[in-house]
């Protein structure tokens, strides 16, 4: 029998209702979601009265994170709102902190919450999505209303088989997104091989930008079901080059992916991407959500993208991405992915202390913002052995001390440091 497998991590359900015109204190925001420009430094989210205005009323409202974090990503607020006698709306600016680090759209929430003679009904809560000054997001895509448009679903094996996003086991979006997550589901589906595509619509990669795909997902295995990520530029006709896998191992969200598109896609007019589960026969499941595409320009196409150089040259360069502008053993691509100085020797992605003892290791490291990192382990150095024993430690700008359990005496370690 299968182990007991559910986890729920932060789903917020959102219910719509009919208010009667006549009733003056219903109370919700105007809309679902807000969009806000990082670089302009502040969203506004509305909040509306229903029905005639005769009374006077109060609602209360907070900030709640998601991925966008108080204090980084904007600042916390939590306060009241007075509707007087006739005032149907008023509005409320949340002050977004800008930054230099390109990263994906990040998320909070502000809820309402009744105070004083009024009750809260319809939107009651409020997604703001706070949009990168450095990164341009194309194609974001989450599943709460399904297949997106122009998306596809095929199926190799039973079409009953196939991807959903109704959830119908039930298991929750553990993926670290929100509400409906698209579910590859062989255990609930239990007739047989499973074997089902989700393709993207196709799309086009500049030849002077950087390019990379992003997306949440939760994987968790039985026997020898396969998660393939693939890309092709023909436009779905194949042949598909495979760019991530999963297999048998369980690989656990919420976790976030990030896929570099360029060496494969650059200057391409016919790309898609599909997610491929199969071999799948009475297994768990595969959940992704929230695939974006996401592009940095790259105006000398050297591999090193314009923010970057600007940033830490004044202006575009005729740097190469594999030179050591600073000679600290680094080149230039690890310092930009590792989020360090190229234009500092005693700065670069490195382990400072070390100690292993029998029973425990203790690592000491620099982290930039922006940045999450992995310590794996292994006892021996063939690729395809190591094991994320820390997953997702998120850089906050200073050292971190991590320690964990040995694995005895021939273990060996590394760090693994990713953008987003």
């Amino acid at each position: 029998m299968k182990r007991p497998f559910s986890l729920a991590l932060g789903v917020v359900f959102f219910a719509t209702c009919t208010v009667n015109a006549a009733e003056s204190n219903s109370v919700s925001f105007s809309v679902v979601e807000v969009y806000g420009l990082e670089n302009t430094g502040e969203a506004t989210v509305s909040i509306v009265r229903s029905g005639s205005g005769e009374d006077e009323c109060s609602v209360g409202f907070r900030t709640i994170p998601e991925t966008a974090l108080p204090g980084l990503d904007y600042t916390a607020v939590s306060g009241r709102v007075d509707f007087a006698v006739g005032q149907f709306l008023v509005s409320r600016v949340i002050t977004l902190i800008p930054d230099t680090i390109p990263e994906p759209s990040k998320t909070f929430c502000v809820v309402l919450e009744p105070i004083s003679n009024c009750y809260v009904t319809g939107v009651a809560s409020n997604i703001i999505v706070i949009q990168d000054a450095q990164t341009i997001e194309t194609m974001p895509q989450s599943f709460d209303s399904g297949l997106p448009l122009g998306w596809t679903i095929t199926t190799n094996a039973n079409p009953n088989g196939c991807w959903r996003f109704d959830d119908p086991g039930g298991w929750g979006n553990n993926t670290g997104g929100q509400g409906a997550v698209a579910i590859a589901d062989s255990d609930y589906y239990d007739e047989g091989i499973m074997d089902t595509e989700l393709r993207t619509l196709p799309f086009s990669v500049a030849s002077t930008a950087l390019t990379y795909l992003v997306f949440k997902t939760d994987y968790v295995s039985w026997d020898v079901d396969v998660a393939d990520v693939d890309l092709s530029i023909s436009g779905g006709g194949g042949p598909w080059i495979n760019l991530w896998r999963r297999q048998s191992v369980d690989y656990p969200g919420p976790v976030s992916e990030l896929i570099d598109l360029t060496p494969l896609a650059k200057g391409q007019s016919n790309v898609v991407v599909r997610f491929h589960y199969y071999d799948a026969d009475d297994d768990f499941y595969w959940q992704i959500d929230d695939v974006a595409i996401l592009v940095e320009p790259d105006s000398n196409t050297n591999g090193l993208p314009d923010w970057w150089e600007t940033t830490y040259y004044g202006g575009l360069t005729n740097l190469t991405s594999k030179g050591d502008s600073d000679g600290d053993g680094a080149c230039d691509e690890a310092e930009f992915i590792a989020g360090t100085s190229p234009c500092d020797t005693g700065v670069c992605f490195r382990v400072e202390r070390f100690i292993h003892s029998n029973a425990t290791v203790a690592v000491h490291f620099p982290t930039a913002m922006g940045h999450f990192y992995d310590l794996q382990s292994s006892t021996n150095l063939m690729e395809g052995s190591w094991t994320t024993r820390v997953a997702r430690i998120r850089g906050m700008g200073g050292g971190t001390n991590i320690s964990l359990s040995s694995p005895g005496a021939n273990g060996y370690y590394r760090l693994d440091v990713r953008r987003w």
